[in-house]
């Protein structure tokens, strides 16, 4: 999933709750550059094998929700600019 959606500059709504992610291991720059998007919601998403999550958000200057209360960080070995440049007011974390 590495880049999946980068650069899609007119996505701005997009429902991602059938996606199985079971066995991804890179989400590194996803949704990075999608300069139209305003809110995610990810909680549908299993990340318990994902090593890398850097550049995920980044440049997405108008996200201000997202939900990624669902994600499991335990194997990521790389969240470097994860959310720079991104216009987050809201995020919904689970730190249990």
């Amino acid at each position: 999933m590495s880049n999946m959606f980068r650069y899609c500059y007119s996505l701005n709504n997009i429902d991602l709750s059938s996606f199985d992610t079971f066995q991804v291991t890179n989400m590194e720059g996803m949704f990075s550059y999608c300069t139209s998007i305003e809110k995610l919601n990810l909680s549908s998403f299993n990340t318990e094998k994902v090593e890398n999550m850097s550049h995920m958000f980044f440049y997405c200057p108008k996200l201000k929700e997202l939900d990624i209360s669902n994600f499991d960080t335990k194997a990521v070995k790389d969240m470097s600019y994860m959310f720079q440049n991104s216009a987050l007011t809201e995020i919904n974390l689970n730190l249990n």
